[in-house]
């Protein structure tokens, strides 16, 4: 794993507002809107590289209409059009150097404004790469019963907004103090939800099942996945999960994953990955880099 110190990040760039700066050089006040009172959003997208050395991004085009979507629900202003940020988020993918890695989209309102709702919505964008990472094999995923995701009426779940990630941090600190890897909360209703960041799959009888759409992220590797699933002649649920059921396999999808086997989950234990899940990461490793569902990619 590599360790990124201050000189070396410095050294990194960035696409900030239209330009190739410095990492060192993308900054905010300390007192900007985005920090005091919220009003940012962003994105989490990946890329790798395919067989013919052709950097891939994945599925970038629905992110950035995802990021887009963002501004809008929170009342925010994108002043960049999509192919504009297409173009511009290769450019710093080619920059960085990297074989494969996430690209993260943020967008802020960097000016400082008294009130909670800024007279001018309009935000900066901020484009930047990072290396993937090691993960573990599989995790250990602890369930509270109070520990409730925020209903739509506070934040609607098809945002990603920054400051919705609260109350999902202090779930999950709570799970690694006590010795787990992740947390999945539930929902108003008692339901399975979502991870902080990923969203949750069961299988049981060799089928797929997945907490519907209302409470969650409707996630752009969770339809990956869903249409992976479908392209194997695996059925799709997507119904309310208590955690109760009985169930053979379970895994997360995120980003940054993609697929993350489950070994743990409301104190049942299981040898993971299963075997659908191993299809499926073998599916996914190759969609993420053209090999099937060509029309996800675009290359830089």
């Amino acid at each position: 794993m590599r360790i990124y110190t201050r000189s070396r990040m410095k050294s990194r760039l960035v696409w900030h507002n239209g330009e190739l700066v410095t990492f060192e050089s993308a900054t905010v006040s300390a007192l900007a809107h985005g920090l005091q009172r919220g009003s940012g959003v962003f994105d989490v997208g990946s890329f790798a590289t395919d067989a013919e050395g052709r950097l891939a991004l994945f599925r970038v085009r629905d992110h950035l209409q995802r990021f887009e979507r963002s501004h809008v629900g929170a009342g925010l202003v994108l002043r960049w059009d999509e192919e504009t940020l297409v173009q511009a988020t290769r450019e710093v993918v080619k920059k960085s150097g990297f074989s494969r890695g996430l690209i993260r989209w943020s967008g802020a309102v960097s000016s400082m404004q008294r009130d909670v709702v800024p007279a001018d919505p309009e935000t900066d964008v901020t484009i930047f790469v990072d290396e993937s990472r090691p993960r573990a094999q599989s995790y250990r995923v602890a369930v509270y019963d109070d520990m409730i995701k925020a209903p739509g009426s506070v934040f609607p779940p098809t945002l990603k907004v920054g400051a919705a990630y609260f109350g999902p941090m202090l779930a999950r600190r709570r799970a690694l103090s006590e010795g787990f890897d992740e947390v999945v909360l539930r929902d108003a209703d008692g339901f399975l939800a979502e991870a902080p960041t990923a969203n949750v799959f069961f299988v049981r009888n060799g089928e797929l099942y997945t907490p519907p759409l209302g409470s969650i992220l409707p996630g752009i590797t969770r339809t990956s996945v869903m249409a992976l699933a479908e392209s194997l002649s695996v059925r799709v649920h997507e119904r309310p999960l208590s955690g109760n059921e009985p169930l053979e396999e379970a895994f997360l999808t995120a980003t940054s994953y993609p697929l993350m086997p489950i070994s743990e989950i409301v104190g049942m234990r299981r040898t993971a990955p299963g075997p659908l899940t191993q299809q499926l990461q073998a599916l996914f490793a190759c969609a993420e880099v053209g090999k099937i569902f060509r029309n996800w990619i675009d290359y830089v």
